[in-house]
């Protein structure tokens, strides 16, 4: 089968492509970001509460940090989400200029519609090899996101334990 080559830096439309994705590449250091997630979750207090004695001190700490976490999360989440739109909108443009622009060769080069539509992802495969990365990240965060508003549950009957227990006055946590 004949490989389709064409010169991404040279034409100006795949030129943007290369260039958003040199952009998104630098913008994202992946293992700086996947070890500050493994750093952030482990650092959480809420999911060893149940270790040891849980006294009002531990449980103000336990949701503070799991705030502090969550709200570093969504940071990362929204930078890697615009990010990943950039990457996405970048492949699609590309994919579809090269369809228009190459219509004829790739007609001549490849039989069917799903060659040629492999032929255009081969070309674009470091770019979507990048967009796959993003979104692993992505899936990661909001698992991580996904299990602090699940404990911030649990915390939150933790707080109306302690209320009922000490008296609403009383417990020295203010929760609203």
């Amino acid at each position: 089968m004949t490989v389709l080559k064409l010169d991404l830096k040279r034409e100006p439309k795949l030129a943007r492509v290369v260039n958003v994705y040199e952009s998104v590449r630098s913008n994202i250091r992946f293992e700086d970001i996947s070890s500050e997630l493994e750093t952030l979750h482990s650092s959480r207090k809420s999911p060893r509460l149940g270790l040891k004695a849980i006294t009002l001190s531990t449980l103000q700490t336990a949701i503070t940090a799991d705030l502090q976490v969550r709200s570093r999360l969504v940071e990362l989440r929204s930078t890697l989400s615009k990010n990943h739109a950039m990457i996405s909108a970048s492949i699609d443009s590309g994919s579809n200029h090269v369809r228009s622009a190459y219509a004829t060769e790739l007609k001549q080069m490849y039989g069917t519609v799903g060659e040629r539509n492999s032929a255009i992802e081969n070309t674009f495969e470091r770019f979507v090899k990048l967009k796959n990365s993003i979104e692993t990240l992505i899936d990661d965060i909001d698992m991580k996101i996904k299990d602090i508003d699940q404990a911030s549950h649990h915390l939150r009957n933790l707080v109306d334990i302690a209320r009922m227990t000490l008296g609403r006055n009383g417990s020295g946590l203010e929760v609203a």
